[in-house]
């Protein structure tokens, strides 16, 4: 049976100011025993997984390149190679609780180095790229491109890719982290013509735990790193002048 304060009005009112008086410091009492019952419970139910879907969201900033010139060049972007300091690259970050329990964090389809790599390709065909659809492996070193990668080369590194959260019982917090280091390379000289490393981070407060919220936050962080890097008007212009090199080379 279900009980409303409302029944014991009119007991509350006939009583003395003491007996009033200790009836609110128990009823205030009750209230927060049942509140830290309900997020105790909460916490009972957590999952002991989460799954994020790493994806470029635009933020409304312009690239300034001339789509049709850059139409007539292949680039390939070689899959990015997952150099952070965790033991287990298949993870994308973690949940701590109060009880000290770390919950983890994974890419929802596939791998961080696969899912990077694959957004940058879609990223760029977005912009008027033509965009190989090989995906290779590479290790950074001119001796190592192959002639058949088109003209320009996209690769690197993925130096931090992490979101932290701390799911405490009054709020709940997302760290993300993102140092990505992009190298480009014209494909017929076989000659590496710029490097360039981003960083990018965010916070929020909440007080729920989420993966939309996850989600939200870490492609926040990445969309930022990546246009940091492609919307450059020095890069984009290093771009186009290894290309206009590679035709001539061709």
């Amino acid at each position: 049976m279900e009980y409303s304060y409302r029944q014991f009005i009119p007991y509350i009112k006939s009583r003395p100011p003491d007996k009033i008086k200790e009836g609110r410091i128990w009823s205030i009492y009750l209230k927060s025993t049942v509140l830290m019952i309900s997020l105790l419970s909460l916490e009972a139910c957590a999952p002991s997984l989460y799954h994020v879907e790493l994806k470029y969201q635009p933020s409304g900033k312009l690239c300034q390149l001339d789509i049709k010139k850059m139409s007539n060049y292949t680039v390939t972007v070689a899959k990015l190679n997952d150099v952070r300091k965790i033991e287990d690259k298949l993870l994308i970050g973690k949940v701590m609780n109060d009880s000290g329990n770390s919950i983890p964090i994974l890419p929802r389809y596939i791998n961080v180095g696969d899912s990077v790599s694959l957004n940058i390709k879609e990223f760029l065909t977005n912009l008027g790229y033509k965009v190989a659809n090989e995906n290779p492996s590479w290790n950074l070193k001119e001796e190592t491109i192959h002639q058949d990668w088109g003209n320009i080369l996209v690769g690197g590194n993925i130096d931090e890719l992490e979101i932290t959260c701390e799911d405490s019982i009054l709020k709940k917090t997302y760290h993300v982290n993102v140092k990505l280091s992009i190298v480009f390379a014209n494909v017929p000289e076989k000659r590496i013509f710029d490097r360039l490393t981003v960083k990018s981070s965010t916070s929020f407060e909440d007080v729920f735990m989420s993966e939309k919220t996850m989600n939200k936050q870490i492609n926040a962080a990445f969309s930022d790193a990546v246009e940091s890097i492609f919307c450059d008007s020095a890069t984009t212009n290093k771009i186009e002048k290894a290309m206009e090199s590679s035709r001539t080379r061709n």
